[in-house]
């Protein structure tokens, strides 16, 4: 399975523009693992790397400002974390005017928005306190990296 992906490659896959991908990647709010070394020498990303730019775009789409996606996407999707990351809730406290980020590899849970965790029948994970959230929302990684495997399956070899 191909693990390096070019620009070219992630506007084919994700269906982004270039010029909003290198708009993005100018403005610092994605990164490629490997950055281009000059004309010629395009930059690559990673699989991870695209599962973040997947969740960056879905999050600007649910209204997110571009700044805070970012931040989101870059404090929560870690390349060690990939492979068992499964929920992320992004968590909007309006006492702090900030997002408290969660990461969950568990496979079922209920959320209980009254008591602030996900209770998977063995542990409670704490979500947030329950008092000062405004806002959660709630992104299902493990469909993120489906969708993003597939279209990338689909990709021509080099």
């Amino acid at each position: 399975m191909r693990d390096e992906f070019s620009t070219l490659n992630i506007e084919s896959a994700l269906g982004i523009k270039l010029e909003r991908l290198r708009g993005w990647m100018k403005a610092g709010f994605i990164r490629p693992t490997h950055k281009s070394r000059g004309q010629g020498r395009p930059a690559t990303f990673t699989r991870a790397d695209v599962y973040r730019i997947a969740l960056f775009e879905q999050l600007i789409s649910a209204g997110f400002k571009r700044e805070m996606a970012a931040d989101c996407v870059n404090n929560t999707v870690k390349e060690k974390d990939v492979k068992q990351l499964r929920h992320i809730t992004f968590t909007y406290e309006a006492t702090s005017n900030k997002i408290i980020f969660g990461k969950f590899a568990i496979r079922s849970a209920m959320l209980n928005l009254e008591r602030g965790v996900f209770e998977d029948g063995k542990t409670n994970r704490p979500l947030h306190k329950p008092i000062n959230w405004n806002h959660i929302h709630v992104v299902n990684f493990d469909l993120i990296k489906t969708m993003v495997d597939n279209s990338l399956a689909v990709l021509p070899e080099r």
